[in-house]
């Protein structure tokens, strides 16, 4: 078995993920949260916010860590369960693929979580990593981040593109 190439949508309905809209958007990252304020990210131990640009601070989960999780809500107290779920980014569903049975043997979920290259490259995805990442060099070498912004607020887009926003690089 090879995978299951997917899009975020896709990714819900297979694995059960909470996906972008929820506090834990990210299965194959154990501290990424997103919709969360850095107040509440700072309360959990390694957590990171969806901003970060720094690959080195996520902490990836394993087939092993992923399914462990999931464990652990099922094992939860009924109250607990839904507090639980959305912490670490994952629906129950004891007949799911990530429920213990038969799938676990053949099913890896970090592993066989494929991307497809539409939402990886163009929407939110490597392009805008890589602009994260040169920011954050550009910025680690002393250039202020007003700097940055000021520059690229002096391109001109062509029309249908619309114009630069502040924003883009915040």
């Amino acid at each position: 078995f090879g995978g299951f190439l997917m899009d975020e949508r896709a990714h819900n309905q297979v694995f059960g993920s909470r996906g972008a809209s929820g506090t834990k958007c990210c299965m194959t990252c154990k501290n990424c949260y997103n919709r969360v304020s850095d107040e509440a990210i700072n309360e959990i131990e390694g957590a990171i916010g969806i901003a970060e640009w720094d690959p080195a601070k996520l902490n990836k989960h394993t087939n092993d860590s992923l399914h462990a999780a999931y464990d652990a809500i099922a094992a939860a107290d009924l109250g607990e369960q839904a507090e639980l779920s959305q912490l670490l980014g994952i629906k129950l569903n004891p007949l799911g693929i990530l429920a213990p049975g038969r799938f676990r043997s053949i099913v890896k979920p970090v592993d066989h979580m494929l991307r497809d290259w539409m939402h990886i490259i163009v929407g939110n995805g490597v392009a805008n990593t890589e602009a994260a990442l040169l920011v954050g060099k550009l910025v680690a070498r002393g250039i202020a981040h007003r700097t940055i912004t000021a520059y690229t607020l002096a391109w001109t887009l062509p029309h249908r593109l619309g114009k630069v926003e502040e924003t883009w690089l915040a």
